[in-house]
C-alpha cells in the first residue's frame, strides 16, 4: 500500500500470524479471520481476499520419549536441570512437519535460570551446555536403540 502519508492506496496488503494451541482452534481461526475481514470490508465497500497457510502444526511429545528424557536428564544432571512445561507453546519451527509421521520429542535445552532471554541484546549462549546436550542425546539414542532389541 506504500509509505506516502496522506494518500489512500487503491490496494493494501495486510499480513499477520496466529498461533493456536488446540486443533479445533486451528480449524476455527481462518473462519474467524475471514468473518472479521468481511465485516470490515463490507462497511467500507472494499474487496478482500484472505489466504491462510498453516505449515506449522501442533507438536505432541511422545509420552514414552518424554518420560525417558526426564529420567535421563535428572539422572545425568540432577533434578534441578529438568523443568516441566505445563502450558502449550508453538515455535515457528519446521519440526512439527517431521513429527507428523514419526514419534518425536521436542525439548528446550536451556542455558540456565540466571541468563538473559533468547533474542535480547544481552543474550549470551552458554557454551558449557553443548557437551551436556550431546551426552544427553547420545544417551537417548542408545536407550532407544537398545530398547528395540
Amino acid at each position: 500500500s506504500g509509505t506516502a502519508c496522506n494518500v489512500i492506496p487503491s490496494n493494501a496488503l495486510l499480513e499477520g500470524t496466529a498461533r493456536c494451541y488446540e486443533e479445533y482452534q486451528e480449524e476455527q481461526t481462518p473462519m474467524i479471520i475471514n468473518s472479521v475481514v468481511e465485516k470490515i470490508c463490507e462497511e467500507y465497500k472494499a474487496k478482500f481476499k484472505v489466504q491462510v497457510s498453516s505449515p506449522m502444526q501442533l507438536i505432541n511429545n511422545d509420552p514414552a520419549l518424554l518420560t525417558q528424557a526426564k529420567k535421563n536428564i535428572t539422572e545425568m544432571f540432577g533434578h534441578d536441570n529438568w523443568c516441566d512445561i505445563h502450558e502449550p507453546f508453538k515455535f515457528s519451527e519446521d519440526f512439527s512437519i517431521y513429527h507428523k509421521d514419526f514419534s518425536a520429542l521436542y525439548l528446550c535445552i536451556g542455558t540456565g535460570k540466571d541468563r538473559s532471554a533468547l533474542h535480547t541484546q544481552t543474550y549470551d549462549f552458554n557454551d558449557n551446555i553443548i557437551k551436556k546436550a550431546i551426552l544427553f542425546w547420545i544417551k537417548m539414542t542408545l536407550d532407544i536403540l537398545y530398547s528395540n532389541e
